[in-house]
């Protein structure tokens, strides 16, 4: 299936499955959803989840720079602050594995590593040291990414690294009409799933 269509299901899947119960949990819960269902196709080169993580990591390396030559030269203490409070330290742990998983991922060949339940194990464990409230908006969206992907024609190495249960369903290609129909579909499931919210939030 295509980005689009990934993003739509798995996000309108976590919103229908796991809906929040205010305005926090459901930011949470939409940008959690929306790189959870992409992140999948880290391993495709020409994907946007694959371009995105070259971006961060760029972003990333030029932060980290500036912060310790600010910390270098002012003396302002950066580095301290930031071990001082714990969790500001503990979503960087986090943030540091959730990197480190992506890049080895994005190493891997397709619909490998970064499709198995290796996979969405680790990514939920990094998302929980980060964020625990996130973690269950993980595991929904990456799983609906999986399930898409065995309906098309090509392989999903679910239990990697291990070749058992390597396998798809082979019903549709990854791109065509089922594409555009599941698209439809998580379109018309997002909406549901804000609609249910904004009704449950507001008539409390």
């Amino acid at each position: 299936m295509t980005s689009k269509t990934h993003c739509a299901v798995g996000t309108a899947a976590t919103l229908l499955i796991l809906p929040p119960d205010n305005w926090k949990e459901f930011l949470i819960c939409m940008g959690t959803a929306s790189i959870g269902s992409c992140i999948c196709d880290i391993d495709v080169s020409s994907s946007n989840s694959h371009k995105g993580l070259s971006r961060l990591l760029t972003a990333v390396a030029i932060a980290a720079v500036i912060i310790f030559l600010l910390n270098f030269v002012f003396h302002i203490g950066i580095i301290n602050a930031i071990k001082s409070n714990s969790t500001i330290l503990q979503f960087l742990i986090g943030f540091a594995l959730f990197l480190a998983i992506c890049i080895f991922g994005k190493r891997q060949p397709h619909r490998s590593f970064m499709h198995s339940v290796i996979a969405v194990a680790a990514i939920s464990f990094s998302v929980y040291i980060m964020i625990p409230s996130a973690v269950g908006y993980v595991i929904v969206s990456m799983s609906s990414h999986i399930i898409l992907d065995l309906l098309n024609r090509r392989d999903v190495q679910l239990f990697y690294p291990s070749k058992f249960g390597q396998f798809s369903l082979g019903l549709f290609p990854a791109s065509g009409k089922a594409d555009k129909v599941f698209f439809v579909i998580g379109c018309i499931g997002i909406v549901f799933g804000m609609t249910n919210f904004c009704v449950n939030y507001f008539l409390k």
